[in-house]
């Protein structure tokens, strides 16, 4: 005879199992969600292994292309000349004072002489015509004083002899006093001639000395030029770098605007 099962313990167990399975999935979940996230991988034959170290660190990158240097410069030579001594090497690391090296142009040194020889002849031309104007001008001035003395003596015997005649023509002749009087006129005349002179000869100092002393400017300014193109025979970098390029010999003649050298 069957007896009839409970389905009430059967129906338990299953609530009970999916309850557990429930929680376990609820703890799986939030486990997870706790993780960090993992590191990238990357294949070992693809990176270098090396103990960490403090410095300086140098990355290298490849790239297609030219490599242009940041600052290209080309010295060219400003006075012709003939190359002495080629101080160094392409390669070579420079400064802007380095000289790179020496040329030569006697005829830049002739030059130089000569400007200086006239500068010194105009300077002394210079000092020559202040002092000969000066003469000038002591001369003019004891001539008019000596012109003025004369005049007021012949003024002061016209006078006399005029005042006499008129008390008695007998005490002086007609003649005489009319010798006294243009004698008298004739030295004003000078004496007005003389002043002018001197006053023109004082006016025309400025003039004289000025255009001399522009005369020696001038060959003054010549003088540096030269002085200029003959340092320039010493050639220096002009700025730092490496001498990229020489392409120049010893003994070759560089005419004025040839390039002389290439700094990078």
């Amino acid at each position: 005879m069957d007896i009839p099962r409970d389905p009430k313990p059967r129906k338990r167990k299953r609530a009970i199992q999916l309850s557990i399975a429930i929680g376990a999935i609820v703890l799986v979940t939030a486990g997870l969600r706790t993780l960090q996230p993992a590191a990238p991988s990357v294949d070992s034959a693809t990176v270098w292994t090396d103990t960490v170290a403090r410095g300086t660190m140098i990355r290298q990158v490849r790239g297609p292309g030219t490599l242009v240097p940041q600052q290209r410069r080309f010295i060219t030579a400003v006075t012709a000349g003939r190359v002495e001594k080629l101080n160094l090497l392409p390669g070579t690391e420079v400064e802007p004072t380095t000289s790179l090296m020496r040329l030569s142009n006697p005829d830049v040194e002739v030059q130089l002489l000569q400007s200086q020889q006239q500068l010194s002849n105009a300077t002394a031309t210079l000092i020559q015509l202040r002092s000969t104007l000066q003469t000038q001008v002591l001369t003019q001035e004891g001539l008019v004083a000596q012109t003025r003395t004369q005049k007021q003596q012949a003024q002061r015997e016209y006078e006399t002899n005029q005042a006499l005649h008129e008390r008695n023509p007998e005490l002086v002749a007609a003649n005489e006093l009319a010798r006294t009087r243009d004698a008298a006129e004739e030295l004003a005349t000078r004496l007005e001639i003389e002043t002018s002179r001197l006053q023109v000869l004082r006016e025309s100092i400025d003039e004289q000395v000025r255009a001399q002393e522009d005369q020696v400017e001038r060959l003054r300014s010549i003088v540096r030029f030269n002085q200029e193109r003959l340092a320039s025979l010493e050639v220096p970098a002009g700025v730092g770098g490496m001498v990229a390029d020489l392409p120049v010999e010893e003994g070759e003649w560089i005419q004025s605007g040839g390039t002389l050298a290439r700094i990078d």
